[in-house]
């Protein structure tokens, strides 16, 4: 008769088998990043049925989405996050790495433009937006970013141009992590393309709408729920 931990590995073996995209990700390997995120994770047992299924569903956010857990690639982690009542959930956490290399995959949708805004000026573009007639300095310190636009061209041509203010930046690092240090460019970048996500129509099963699902799964457990760890820096 198996173990309970050998049955939760024979449940994410057959997820990543299920979900493996693009022949991407090597399953033994994944496990064993997953071993590494989660030391106790042989004490299966005494984890709650919302921190299996938390854990089940991060995984399959990763394997549909061929986004390695990698420490070196640095293009996905999991975080834990402590729910009202004191246990723990996981979500798969995207930093900008793996959202560039998941737009790179996806071709209904262009990534055309995504910086940060520095100095006195609100935030605003004038040229050509999608080239080079839109200089944005960077930041020398964190204090310096106003702000942050994300530009993406969708399937008929038309550009969706979205925007953050660094007041939004501050209240959101605050909920993150509770430390405005980690206000950063690329913290910047990956919140305003997170925000222009949610305005994008997606397939249902297609790789868009699978990033959407997966950033808002974390996004909406951060506004609800305390912040005890991540594995993210």
């Amino acid at each position: 008769m198996k173990s309970h931990y050998q049955n939760l590995m024979s449940d994410i073996r057959g997820v990543y088998e299920l979900f493996l995209n693009n022949a991407t990700l090597n399953t033994d390997l994944e496990i064993k990043y997953l071993h590494n995120l989660i030391p106790d994770l042989e004490r299966s047992h005494a984890m709650t049925g919302g921190t299996l299924e938390s854990l089940i569903q991060a995984i399959s956010h990763a394997a549909k989405l061929g986004l390695t857990l990698s420490p070196d690639k640095g293009l996905a982690t999991l975080s834990a996050i402590t729910t009202s009542n004191n246990s723990l959930e996981y979500y798969l956490d995207v930093p900008l790495a793996g959202i560039e290399v998941t737009m790179s995959r996806i071709t209904e949708y262009k990534l055309a433009y995504l910086d940060v805004v520095t100095g006195d000026d609100g935030i605003g573009w004038s040229g050509d937006v999608f080239g080079t007639n839109c200089p944005v300095k960077a930041p020398v310190k964190n204090e310096m970013i106003k702000g942050a636009i994300c530009i993406i061209e969708v399937p008929n041509g038309d550009s969706l141009v979205t925007t953050i203010t660094i007041r939004e930046l501050k209240e959101l690092s605050r909920l993150s992590s509770g430390d405005l240090k980690s206000l950063s460019p690329e913290f910047a970048k990956r919140h305003v393309f997170k925000r222009a996500l949610k305005n994008l129509i997606a397939p249902p099963h297609s790789l868009m709408s699978e990033l959407q699902q997966a950033t808002k799964d974390i996004d909406i457990a951060l506004f609800n729920h305390n912040r005890e760890f991540s594995t993210q820096a």
